[in-house]
């Protein structure tokens, strides 16, 4: 096997190990189960679950996009009343 080869192998194991930050954002979930900041995205949905990173209490968000579309549904709503 060449250099390059190995480094190619090495580099893709690299990206499939899974992400050891301590401490990462919590993003909101919409009654579908979906990610708020990106609803089409199935495989976010997934990962929130399995990684425990997703909630329905809007009080522990810390993505800053959720909180961001949370924020403007609350206002839309407000106006509308």
């Amino acid at each position: 096997m060449s250099t390059a080869t190995n480094l190619m192998a090495h580099f893709q194991k690299a990206l499939m190990l899974r992400d050891k930050r301590q401490k990462r954002d919590l993003h909101a979930l919409n009654s579908d189960g979906m990610v708020v900041c990106n609803p089409r995205d199935k495989e976010a949905a997934h990962r929130a679950e399995m990684e425990r990173i997703g909630t329905d209490d809007r009080a522990a968000v810390t993505c800053r996009k959720c909180l961001s579309v949370l924020y403007q549904h609350d206002r839309v709503q407000d106006e509308g009343e």
